[in-house]
């Protein structure tokens, strides 16, 4: 099992290309955020390498809103994560037997 972090769409291109991929994308609002201790910083979480694929495709979003008021909700992004991953592996399987 591989889990990597790609910031920069060429990167996750090629990914693509040759292999199976699950594309994640991880949101947070900008008051969690802020509660958090993050603050802006021009030149650094604006650059290319921070947001080139903000705008791109992506199979699941998975809200990073904190625990409090959420309940269960990380456990259902979790369960599908989960699935979309069961039924990839299921499918390679098919196609291989």
């Amino acid at each position: 099992m591989s889990c990597t972090f790609h910031r920069q769409a060429q990167a996750a291109c090629l990914l693509q290309q040759r292999y199976p991929c699950l594309t994640l994308r991880v949101t947070c609002p900008d008051a969690v955020r802020d509660a958090r201790g993050w603050t802006f910083t021009a030149g650094v979480d604006d650059v290319a390498s921070e947001c080139a694929l903000d705008s791109a495709p992506c199979d699941l979003v998975l809200r990073n809103e904190g625990l409090e008021g959420v309940g269960g909700e990380l456990a259902v992004q979790l369960n599908r994560v989960e699935e979309h991953v069961r039924q990839a592996v299921q499918g390679a399987l098919n196609m291989n037997s």
